[in-house]
């Protein structure tokens, strides 16, 4: 995009020119949505994603002021569309599911058991933050949602030698992580 046509955008846009919202919005609303789904596809609703979507444009219009008018607009809603999405999934892994505890407990199972199982969860979801995000994300795609290999290969864009190979160091490092914790997994 030629940098007079970027200065007209931005411009446009401060003038609360309709037409420009709308344009930018049906040009670039399918790339926004693909990074949130990336990111948080497994985590979210499709109507969470579009609500998520929408509020990723609302965020590039009440920073208008702050932006490099001599910059493309893409990598400010991508960056955007990242940190909602990073927001999100903090959201969701810090409140911890209570109904699945009663769930656990009005089963007959006992209480004690319950609670170390609960404990072990915590523990484990303590070591699945501290991978990195591609770890994290082939950890939990893989074992928790059952995708497979080569499908996680083409969402992260690596071989799928390269996906086995992360996934493998990925639960290297989860044991690691628990039997420094004192985790001592039962034969």
């Amino acid at each position: 995009m030629g940098s007079t046509l970027k200065k007209r955008i931005y411009r446009q846009l401060q003038k609360n020119s309709e037409k420009t919202i709308e344009k930018l919005i049906s040009d670039y609303s399918g790339y926004v949505y693909t990074i949130l789904f990336n990111m948080v596809g497994g985590y979210c609703t499709s109507e969470d994603l579009e609500e998520m979507t929408s509020d990723v444009f609302i965020r590039l219009w009440q920073n208008l002021d702050i932006l490099d008018k001599n910059r493309p607009i893409s990598p400010y809603l991508a960056a955007i569309a990242r940190n909602l999405a990073k927001n999100k999934l903090r959201s969701i892994q810090a409140r911890p599911d209570f109904c699945e505890f009663e769930d656990i407990v009005s089963d007959g199972t006992d209480v004690a058991d319950s609670i170390e199982w609960l404990e072990d969860m915590s523990l484990l979801q303590h070591g699945i933050d501290e991978l990195s995000f591609v770890e994290r994300e082939l950890v939990i795609r893989y074992y928790f949602y059952g995708e497979s290999l080569n499908s996680l290969a083409k969402r992260f864009s690596i071989s799928d030698a390269n996906a086995k190979t992360k996934l493998y160091r990925a639960r290297k490092k989860l044991k690691d992580f628990l039997t420094e914790k004192g985790f001592e997994h039962e034969k």
